[in-house]
């Protein structure tokens, strides 16, 4: 942001697309912490440098976690952003992820401060999928070498909708996440864009979304979470006390 390879128009741009509500910081950290390692002093710390910067630059408040990558996932985590006013969570890397899974618990309210009580509860999710379910999108649509076009689109739409069906039975409501990313994947944003863009126009074509009644948007974390909370039928989830999914064994 400030090392001379951008422009103030660019600065200006960017500025216009999160005032739009087309961008939002989650975490808003320094960095997505280790959570096996660190103390909380750390944690507090490197949090309290990010969400500085983002209010003075943007007037920007995260409100959702992201802790995607860590080897494991500490209750102090959710305990931290919870009193930071933090309202969702969402991890990724544990032990044992199948069987929340299988039993429709990947969204759970995580307790994690006995001491603190419900005033720690954060609603949390555990992203369905793979050891690294946030590169399972990315990785089933290889747009860096085959473009999305005329003629592969439709197959391209098949492999969606089965990974959206095989992912809809482990839900608790009709929303699902498809975070198409990975590590540094959109250094080359554009080809990435732009297949996803023809991807989504076609999905969301009437004939198709009558047949297979899958709606298809871009969408930031919160309105994710807040389609999830917003489910107008009755949708209990378990409350989790406490404890860490700790040690991280992904053999």
């Amino acid at each position: 942001w400030n090392d001379g390879n951008i422009t103030d128009s660019q600065r200006d741009d960017f500025r216009k697309i999160y005032a739009n509500g087309q961008w939002e910081f989650v975490i808003g950290g320094w960095v997505m912490q280790d959570e096996a390692c660190t103390t909380y002093g750390a944690d507090i710390n490197q949090m309290t440098l990010g969400h500085q910067f983002l209010f003075q630059e943007f007037g920007a408040i995260p409100t959702k976690g992201w802790q995607i990558d860590p080897f494991g996932a500490s209750s102090v985590t959710p305990t931290l952003n919870k009193l930071a006013g933090f309202d969702a969570h969402l991890i990724d890397r544990i032990t044992n992820k199948q069987w929340y899974i299988d039993n429709q618990a990947t969204q759970f309210t995580w307790r994690g401060s006995p001491s603190q009580g419900i005033k720690s509860d954060l609603f949390t999710e555990i992203m369905d999928g793979g050891t690294n379910a946030y590169c399972d999108w990315f990785f089933a649509f290889d747009f860096q070498t085959t473009v999305v076009n005329a003629s592969n689109v439709d197959s391209y739409a098949k492999t969606f909708y089965s990974m959206v069906q095989a992912r809809a039975a482990n839900m608790r409501t009709p929303n699902i996440l498809a975070a198409w990313g990975c590590d540094m994947a959109f250094q080359d944003a554009l080809p990435l864009f732009s297949s996803m863009d023809y991807l989504i126009e076609y999905l969301q074509k009437p004939s198709l979304q009558e047949q297979n009644r899958v709606y298809v948007k871009y969408a930031t974390l919160t309105e994710y979470f807040d389609a999830v909370k917003a489910w107008p039928f009755s949708v209990s989830y378990p409350v989790m006390s406490s404890g860490d999914f700790f040690p991280l064994d992904e053999g």
